[in-house]
């Protein structure tokens, strides 16, 4: 091979490897820039502290401890003839306003839009022969044109005696957006209730702060575990919580978010330690 087609080869080599560690860079999730990491005998530590208290944990406890940033988010806004549209269809509609909502109906469907951002759809069409799973409540959020590439199942629970729950969650740069989610129940293959609320982010702020260990949030979490009535823990995670706010625009908190079997759940702040809210 000749000097001068060696050295184009290495230079398309070279080109070819920055545009796949570009796309990596582009594609990945934000960076978790771990500032320290739990020690083994921290995880069995605090695996036996769930154990003690009757907590079965179904889920790896995290290790990492990173160094994350505030979440600038603001409320998604969609006008009314966009909800309507997406579950009423052409149907003939009519419409209320009250102080805090407007409610349209079609005499089986139901929706509901408040003034600070939440939607609720309900029904009570016939039922049909169809299985009760995340395939098809997916395939509602498809045919209302609802579901977003960046959108995960985060729980799926059972409801009622024979439906489920499966909430989908928005994600940004890989963190679950806890609060910014669609929430579809399934019974007798039909989404009879479906509640939404989302955000948009706008990017995290500029400085950093180590967040606590998953092992003081689940010591968190036990102090606060007299209400709990599912000791099967199915997951604990890191993510973005944050309350509705009347603002153009807020800060959303980093939060480890523990999950029971039933659904239930506690929002622990991974900045203050401090629980954020529970649904037990």
């Amino acid at each position: 091979m000749d000097l001068s087609k060696a050295k184009t080869l290495l230079i398309i080599a070279f080109l070819s490897l920055n545009i796949f560690l570009g796309y990596k860079l582009w594609i990945a999730p934000r960076s978790l820039s771990p500032s320290s990491v739990l020690t083994q005998a921290q995880l069995e530590q605090t695996e036996a502290l769930l154990k003690e208290h009757g907590f079965d944990l179904k889920t790896a406890l995290p290790r990492q401890i990173p160094r994350l940033a505030l979440l600038n988010v603001s409320r998604l806004v969609q006008d009314d003839a966009y909800w309507v549209s997406a579950f009423l269809g052409a149907q003939e509609v009519w419409s209320q306003r009250q102080e805090d909502r407007t409610v349209y109906t079609t005499g089986q469907e139901t929706l509901t839009i408040f003034a600070n951002g939440h939607v609720f759809y309900t029904n009570n069409l016939p039922g049909i022969d169809e299985a009760n799973t995340r395939v098809l409540a997916e395939r509602y959020l498809r045919d209302w044109k609802l579901w977003q590439n960046n959108m995960k199942l985060d729980l799926a629970v059972p409801w009622g005696q024979h439906g489920f729950r499966y909430r989908f969650v928005e994600t940004y740069q890989g963190f679950p957006l806890f609060f910014s989610a669609i929430e579809v129940y399934l019974t007798d293959g039909r989404p009879r209730e479906v509640h939404i609320y989302q955000v948009q982010p706008h990017g995290f702020s500029d400085k950093e702060t180590a967040v606590i260990s998953a092992q003081k949030a689940v010591q968190t979490f036990i102090k606060e575990a007299a209400a709990v009535s599912s000791k099967s823990i199915i997951d604990i995670s890191l993510g973005y919580y944050s309350l509705s706010y009347d603002a153009e625009r807020w800060e959303s908190a980093p939060v480890w978010r523990i999950a029971t079997q039933d659904g239930g759940e506690s929002y622990i702040n991974a900045f203050t330690g401090e629980v954020e809210k529970t649904t037990f």
